[in-house]
């Protein structure tokens, strides 16, 4: 076994990771900035390299509220005056909020929220607290033992990980793997002419269907009324990468529409995709509704032109049925004439495939149990130069987390 050196990140790690993430986005995209985030990047480098700190700690955290006392961090000293400078650079408001209800609900423990409001029926759930608050703020907020502290612009990262990445998912977590050593990638061309984005309304369109899609995630998807209402709601896509977006999340609209019994619906938005396993599903819809013929003419698409093998496999396995049913005579199944050795072996102290390269090895082979690094390791040397071509899209940052991962391990 060996034994991997444990790295220790830099206090400040996510600062330099950060100013990595500015930096590819400058290089880039530049100009497809709008004047709002052109602004926002000149007056972040303004700041003390604290002040940076504190913010990236904000931003990185979930919501937008925040408690001064919950922002206290060992590299950083004089929190206070961090978050005051902050607010006179304009990231941030240290103002109250307007309603008790969304102070207490983001930011305010049980115990807190009945010390605010001591009338209240201490028996009651925090959220059934909540429910029960008044307009007004009480003047006896005044008390609360921390400093109330708002993130402004707290679109920005998001946006900014959506031009690095090419989604809003993966963040800043990529870096720490880069940053430990876990993952290590080849150094691939990146430039505007290979970049994901080319206008601004591609980026934009994007970043609607991003939004749609975190708001999918929130509503009731077993909810047929929902769901139709959450169709009608989708933007039409702009760009290659936002129709790529837009064809993921219909899918899946449209597989909860097909599961709540909303055939038809789920029907239209499948047409609207050409990614899988949209063609199988319109196969599945078409045969439940008695329209065979329909579903068998999907089937052949997918025969003649399959997106990927699984699709191919899929597909006749609904056809076979179909043309049954159709009265449509079956090919015979061709039998397999290749030679089988059998043998029985013994699977009392190793896996099968110990056994194997042993019983193998007994009958004077050589043999070596491999898995899937030898093929990986050829098809590797042997396309290295077109996998790492610069094609569009394909790679978008330098530290890209792509589809070669396996192959880079095996070698």
């Amino acid at each position: 076994m060996t034994h991997t050196p444990s790295v220790v990140l830099e206090p400040k790690y996510y600062l330099t990771n950060f100013t990595i993430l500015l930096s590819g986005v400058k290089d880039l995209y530049q100009d497809l900035l709008n004047e709002s985030e052109q602004q926002w990047l000149a007056r972040f480098y303004a700041l003390e390299e604290d002040e940076q700190c504190l913010l990236v700690r904000m931003m990185t955290r979930k919501g937008e509220w925040f408690r001064s006392d919950k922002l206290r961090y060992s590299e950083l000293t004089n929190p206070e005056t961090l978050l005051a400078n902050l607010a006179l650079s304009g990231f941030v408001d240290l103002a109250l909020p307007d309603s008790p209800k969304l102070l207490a609900d983001t930011l305010l423990t049980k115990p807190e929220l009945l010390a605010l409001f001591p009338k209240l029926p201490k028996s009651l759930r925090k959220s059934e607290l909540v429910a029960l608050l008044p307009e007004q703020m009480p003047h006896s907020v005044s008390t609360l033992p921390f400093q109330v502290v708002r993130l402004l612009d707290n679109q920005i990262l998001p946006m900014f990980c959506l031009l690095f990445f090419g989604n809003r998912y993966q963040e800043f977590a990529q870096f720490v793997l880069e940053n430990l050593g876990i993952h290590k990638f080849e150094q691939y061309e990146i430039s505007v002419k290979t970049r994901l984005f080319h206008t601004r309304e591609e980026l934009d369109s994007s970043f609607c269907i991003s939004e749609m899609s975190l708001r999918y995630e929130e509503i009731n998807r077993k909810s047929r009324e929902n769901l139709i209402e959450f169709s009608q709601l989708l933007p039409a896509p702009h760009g290659k990468h936002a129709n790529r977006m837009y064809q993921k999340l219909i899918n899946s609209v449209a597989r909860d529409l097909e599961r709540c019994g909303a055939l038809d619906e789920a029907l239209a938005l499948f047409q609207q995709s050409n990614i899988p396993p949209s063609r199988e599903r319109q196969a599945r819809i078409l045969k439940a509704q008695g329209r065979q013929e329909e579903a068998l003419s999907i089937t052949k698409m997918m025969l003649a032109d399959p997106y990927s093998t699984d699709e191919s496999e899929v597909a006749e396995r609904i056809a076979s049925p179909l043309k049954k049913k159709l009265g449509i005579p079956l090919p015979k199944k061709q039998v397999s004439t290749l030679p089988e050795v059998h043998r029985q072996l013994d699977l009392t102290n190793c896996r099968v495939e110990v056994a194997v390269v042993e019983a193998l090895k007994a009958e004077g082979w050589d043999a070596f149990y491999l898995e899937n690094q030898f093929l990986n390791t050829l098809f590797g040397l042997a396309f290295w130069d077109i996998l790492f071509s610069p094609v569009e899209g394909a790679f978008i940052n330098l530290i890209n987390v792509s589809l070669l991962t396996s192959i880079e391990k095996s070698l």
